[in-house]
């Protein structure tokens, strides 16, 4: 049926067919976007698997393994079929879908105070809705579509929920965080400030992981343009958490905590002592584990960028290269190492980071390498075996 609908509505001809009733359509299409029991149960237990399927790129986040895989087609094409409502129907299609999530935003209040347990799930279902598409309704504003409502709905929205408790409700508190980011462009400051202070508390506390989760993705949205008079006092605590997190991260949660990172330590540039003591043991110790990932290890590497530097500083100091001692304090550890990594190993990156060591040993040395082995003329057929493979 959803296939249907996303080829009618994207039709101009037969587009015009559901015109009418296109509020409608939204409205259910959001009910669809419910989390289930099983989902609630799995995401619980597993941060990294919670993380891996609220990955932007793929919709199948609202469907479990248990489903077929018919199903989980069913639900990327509900998603896709708001996106198809504010591409073909612009201004229509964009009152449409906040229509319906005030719609719902108020059902849901009507629930809560009626004692309906699961009041939650339609409010986080219309969060989550709104945050899929906020690309495409950013876009409708920035091309002069009046969007204040927008604006002014998730703000109330969010000022709502900030006050449910976070370890009662961790599914729904956590996707206001994850909104704040994707709508951080029309926020008001003093919502945005709100928010930021709000992750920055959960980030440091004992709060079930999606909430860490959501404020992860909040402050390495909104660190960049916060005041720093918010962020320095609570550095140390923020670094001292999300080095935490790594310790027991997947791969899904590396990305996401080195990202964050990255802009904490940029926030922070005015105090690199924190940085240096709390931060580079652990990273580093993230980069030599992950060596052969290209992606985490240069994440991991990103955080320790020198930030606020003139240009050409760091490339400059490098070329003084270090003192003869130093380098023979190296050698004396790793030219054996580098020498048989060379030799024998298949790996191209670790070939290629080895051979880079041995050049920078005979750089540093000259021809005094050859003498700081037990036998120079051993050295010297080490040194031509690598030449040669």
């Amino acid at each position: 049926m959803f296939e249907l609908l996303l080829t009618i509505v994207g039709n101009s001809r037969l587009g015009k067919v559901v015109a009418a009733n296109v509020k409608e359509l939204v409205y259910y299409t959001i009910a669809f976007l419910q989390m289930t029991e099983q989902q609630v149960h799995t995401w619980s237990a597993d941060a990294n698997q919670f993380i891996a399927d609220e990955e932007d790129a793929t919709y199948s986040c609202r469907i479990s393994e248990v489903f077929t895989s018919f199903i989980r087609k069913l639900f990327l094409v509900g998603v896709l079929l708001l996106e198809e409502v504010v591409n073909s129907f612009d201004g229509e299609g964009y009152l449409a879908i906040i229509d319906a999530a005030k719609q719902w935003f108020n059902e849901s209040q009507t629930r809560k105070v009626a004692g309906n347990a699961s009041w939650w799930r339609i409010r986080e279902a219309t969060l989550f809705a709104l945050s899929s598409l906020s690309e495409q309704l950013l876009e409708t504003q920035e091309s002069g579509f009046q969007t204040s409502n927008l604006k002014t709905m998730i703000e109330q929205i969010v000022v709502e929920d900030f006050q449910i408790d976070s370890l009662e409700y961790p599914f729904l508190y956590a996707r206001i965080f994850t909104s704040v980011a994707k709508f951080s462009s029309v926020i008001s400051s003093e919502v945005l400030e709100h928010s930021l202070d709000a992750a920055l508390k959960a980030i440091t506390m004992n709060v079930p992981p999606p909430v860490k989760v959501g404020a992860c993705r909040a402050l390495a949205q909104l660190l960049p343009k916060a005041k720093k008079e918010i962020v320095q006092p609570q550095l140390f605590g923020l670094f001292s958490s999300l080095t935490d997190l790594l310790n027991h991260a997947s791969d899904e949660t590396l990305h996401m905590v080195l990202e964050t990172l990255q802009e904490a330590v940029k926030a922070g540039y005015e105090s690199p002592e924190i940085v240096e003591h709390v931060l580079s043991p652990v990273i580093l110790n993230v980069w030599a584990s992950h060596i052969l990932d290209p992606f985490i290890s240069i994440d991991a590497l990103e955080v320790l960028e020198p930030q606020e530097q003139a240009d050409g500083l760091v490339a400059g100091s490098l070329d003084l290269n270090a003192p003869g001692d130093v380098v023979k304090a190296v050698y004396d550890v790793c030219f054996d190492a580098a020498i048989r990594i060379i030799l024998q190993s298949d790996e191209h990156s670790e070939i290629q980071n080895a051979t880079e060591c041995l050049c920078a040993f005979i750089s540093g040395g000259r021809q005094e390498v050859l003498f700081w082995g037990p036998d120079s003329g051993s050295t010297m057929r080490s040194l031509l075996d690598i030449a040669s493979r």
